[in-house]
């Protein structure tokens, strides 16, 4: 995301569809992006296409139905900026972010689910299954993203596996003249090896103290263009998940940036059911960014 000059939009016609564009059209308006809103009409399964007998499914109906949806999703809440709409046949999960990719987008937006529970914070299977194959930046758009964010918190575990979400977070600040916060979270040594504590004051056992990361933080802070973004550096001790969840409520975050994959613990333990976890507690917008995301600091 060297510029922001498009942003994909996750369309699926469900009940935050209105939310989710109107995000997108905030974010487009700060950076005067374009907007390429995205559908993907489900392949019928082999028993469907096996029901509907040789003449098969009407899916040029359905496409030209989604057509007339998608007119419609873009609403008076994309007036002005320069809109264009995708709509095409295949696996929603995986093809989202592809024609995302195809379309030249920088990022890409798309809600969460709607059917875990009443808040809907869940990520659904959708939008879990493109969190662990897209090669851009997903946003996901809980809460309402701020006109003018104010505050970005972005996690860092130290390894050059999470600096592509620094990047970004970076890049973001930057354009909305925010201040950026840069969390890494110690754990405990039980949890660095996958462990669970059974000994009283065994979840309190530290490898190192905060005071000792200093070289770490020069390393990350020595590859980031931070000239004239305010930035603070924080380290909280705990485990990875709820301290991230804590700290992004404590600071007010507009934003919440976090790295998809990595070798480290912290890395791990936001990888799949624990990124999951991170969506599930954290009501704000978050944008989830791989290692894969083509992402400088030049």
């Amino acid at each position: 995301m060297d510029e922001l000059k498009r942003i994909g939009v996750g369309i699926d016609f469900r009940d935050r569809t209105e939310h989710v564009v109107s995000c997108a059209a905030r974010l487009a308006r700060s950076s005067g992006a374009a907007l390429d809103l995205i559908h993907v009409v489900p392949s019928p399964r082999l028993y469907d296409r096996v029901r509907a007998g040789t003449s098969g499914p009407d899916l040029e109906a359905a496409l030209a139905s989604a057509r007339d949806r998608m007119a419609i999703a873009a609403g008076r809440a994309t007036a002005g900026l320069d809109v264009h709409t995708d709509v095409s046949i295949g696996a929603p999960a995986e093809d989202i972010a592809k024609r995302a990719r195809l379309l030249g987008d920088e990022l890409l937006i798309v809600g969460p689910s709607t059917r875990h529970r009443p808040g809907w914070f869940g990520v659904g299977r959708t939008v879990s299954r493109l969190l662990h194959s897209a090669e851009l930046p997903v946003l996901i758009a809980k809460g309402d993203l701020a006109e003018e964010p104010a505050r970005i918190l972005a996690t860092t575990d130290f390894s050059d596996a999470s600096q592509p979400a620094l990047v970004e977070a970076v890049k973001l600040a930057r354009l909305w003249g925010a201040e950026l916060i840069l969390l890494h979270v110690l754990e405990p040594l039980f949890h660095l090896h996958g462990l669970t504590a059974t000994i009283a004051g065994e979840s309190e056992i530290y490898a190192v103290e905060p005071a000792d990361l200093e070289p770490e933080w020069q390393a990350v802070v020595g590859q980031l263009p931070l000239d004239g973004i305010p930035h603070r550096l924080e380290v909280v001790k705990g485990e990875a998940v709820a301290e991230i969840v804590a700290a992004a409520d404590n600071v007010d975050a507009d934003l919440l940036v976090i790295g998809a994959h990595g070798r480290s613990a912290m890395a791990r333990a936001l990888v799949g059911s624990s990124t999951e976890a991170v969506l599930e507690e954290y009501s704000g917008p978050m944008l989830v960014v791989p290692a894969i995301a083509e992402a400088s600091a030049e």
